[in-house]
């Protein structure tokens, strides 16, 4: 999926770019702090985050920055491998101080778009921690949970997206 930018009324989401390292360390910070395993959690220190920030930039397709229209990174989203059942794994963290202003839903929703536009897809599956800051837009979204040996995990069909 070649994504250069997608534009909405408040956000842009881009390919990150290598000068993203200080908002990628503002989020890493943020995320250290919310619920989850640690595992989940990015590394700190500048060296880490500006290895990690060129990961990023050099995986175009799968990583994608979120930012304010004024330029600055709040958030991160990345697409797993398309499975063989045609499922593709979505990632997103932002900010927790944008979390309840309804960027995260409308950053998740252009990308949910996009991927049932432009991608042999036919459901969209997150895997979060207990976390309902970061469920809450997913759900409203129409993610519903999937298994239920574990609540967090959400499914969105594409034939739930087009009703």
């Amino acid at each position: 999926m070649a994504i250069k930018t997608i534009e909405t009324s408040r956000l842009v989401i881009r390919p990150f770019t290598a000068e993203d390292w200080p908002n990628v360390q503002k989020i890493a910070l943020d995320w250290k702090s919310a619920p989850g395993p640690e595992f989940d959690k990015w590394p700190t220190s500048e060296t880490e985050i500006k290895g990690l920030t060129n990961l990023f930039a050099k995986q175009a397709g799968r990583y994608f920055a979120i930012s304010l229209s004024g330029g600055q990174v709040i958030g991160l989203l990345g697409l797993g491998d398309i499975g063989e059942r045609r499922e593709l794994d979505l990632v997103h963290v932002i900010l927790s101080n944008h979390q309840d202003n309804d960027l995260d839903r409308e950053a998740l929703g252009t990308m949910v778009d996009h991927i049932f536009e432009s991608l042999e897809v036919d459901r969209i599956v997150t895997k979060n921690a207990e976390h309902p800051e970061q469920l809450a837009p997913l759900k409203s979204l129409g993610f519903v949970n999937f298994n239920q040996n574990h609540p967090s995990e959400l499914v969105l069909s594409r034939e739930k997206w087009r009703k």
